[in-house]
C-alpha cells in the first residue's frame, strides 16, 4: 500500500504540468492563427546616363520594364508577406532595396526578404512586383531566380540570366542581346547586331529580327527563329535533346545548324548544303 500511494503522488503532479504545458501552447498558437503581414513599399525617381547600364538583381519578381522618353528612372517596387495559419516559430531578414546611382549608371539590388516558418497549419504567399520606366537608351543587366520578366520599347544593350522563370522582350531595338536562363524560356520581338544566348529545359524564340550575327545552343529545349539574313551575317544554331526552326523573312546566305536527338527545319526556299554525322 505504501509503495502504490507513492507512486500515485509523483504521478498526479507530472499529468498536471502536461495538460498546463499542452494548455499554454495551444493558446499562444491561438495568437498567431490570424493572418499577418509585412508590407514593403518604394516610388523614388533616380539619375543616370542616357548611355548608363541599369543593373537589377532580383528574387521571385514580377519585374516590367518600359523603354521611354524620360531623362531619369522611375522605380516602384511593391513587397507583401502574407502569413497565415497556426505558426509556432518565424524567422526573417527584413526586405529592402539597395539603391547606387553612381558614375552614370544605377544599381537596384534586393537584400534581405528570407522568411522561414514553422507552423502546425497555414500557408505563405508573397506578392512581389517591380515596374522601372528608364531612358530607352540605357543598357540593362537583369539578374533573377524565379523571376518573370516584361521589357517594351528598350535600344539599349540587354543582358538577361535567370533560372525558373520566363521573360518577354517586345519592341526591341538594340543591337546586343545577351541572354542565359534555366528553367525557363526567353521570347525577343525585335532586335539587330549580336545575339548571344544559351537555354536549358526552356526556349529561346526570336520574331521580326534583324541579326547580323547569332550563337545560340539550347539543352532539352528548342530554337526559333524568324530572322532577315545579312551577306556578310554569321548564324550558328545548336541544340540537344530540341528542335531548331528558322524562318528567313528577307536575304540570303548560309547558316549552320547543329542538333543532337533533334532536328532541324528552316524556309522552303533554302536547301542543305552539307550534313556531317
Amino acid at each position: 500500500m505504501i509503495s502504490h500511494c507513492i507512486a500515485g503522488r509523483v504521478a498526479m503532479p507530472l499529468c498536471s504540468i502536461l495538460i498546463l504545458l499542452a494548455a499554454a501552447s495551444t493558446a499562444a498558437a491561438r495568437e498567431k492563427k490570424d493572418e499577418t503581414k509585412q508590407t514593403y513599399h518604394l516610388d523614388e525617381v533616380y539619375p543616370i546616363a542616357p548611355d548608363g547600364t541599369l543593373l537589377l538583381v532580383t528574387e521571385d519578381a514580377d519585374v516590367e520594364i518600359i523603354g521611354s522618353d524620360r531623362s531619369d528612372v522611375h522605380v516602384v517596387v511593391d513587397h507583401t508577406l502574407y502569413v497565415r495559419g497556426v505558426v509556432l516559430r518565424a524567422d526573417s531578414t527584413p526586405f529592402e532595396m539597395e539603391v547606387v546611382a553612381e558614375k552614370g549608371n544605377l544599381s537596384i539590388r534586393q537584400v534581405g526578404g528570407d522568411y522561414s516558418v514553422g507552423m502546425i497549419f497555414g500557408s505563405v504567399r508573397e506578392d512581389y512586383r517591380v515596374l522601372i520606366e528608364a531612358p530607352k537608351s540605357v543598357n540593362l543587366n537583369l539578374r533573377g531566380d524565379d523571376d518573370d520578366y516584361k521589357i517594351r520599347g528598350m535600344e539599349g544593350e540587354l543582358r538577361l540570366r535567370f533560372e525558373d522563370g520566363d521573360a518577354r522582350i517586345v519592341s526591341y531595338k538594340g543591337e546586343h542581346v545577351e541572354v542565359e536562363c534555366e528553367d525557363g524560356s526567353v521570347e525577343i520581338e525585335g532586335g539587330s547586331g549580336l545575339l548571344e544566348g544559351y537555354s536549358e529545359d526552356g526556349e529561346i524564340t526570336v520574331e521580326e529580327g534583324t541579326y547580323r550575327e547569332m550563337d545560340l545552343s539550347c539543352e532539352d529545349g528548342d530554337l526559333e527563329i524568324e530572322n532577315a539574313l545579312a551577306d556578310d551575317g554569321t548564324y550558328s544554331l545548336r541544340t540537344e535533346d530540341g528542335d531548331i526552326r528558322f524562318t528567313v523573312l528577307s536575304g540570303g546566305g548560309t547558316f549552320r545548324a547543329t542538333f543532337e536527338d533533334g532536328g532541324a527545319r528552316a524556309d522552303s526556299r533554302f536547301g542543305k548544303v552539307d550534313e556531317d554525322d
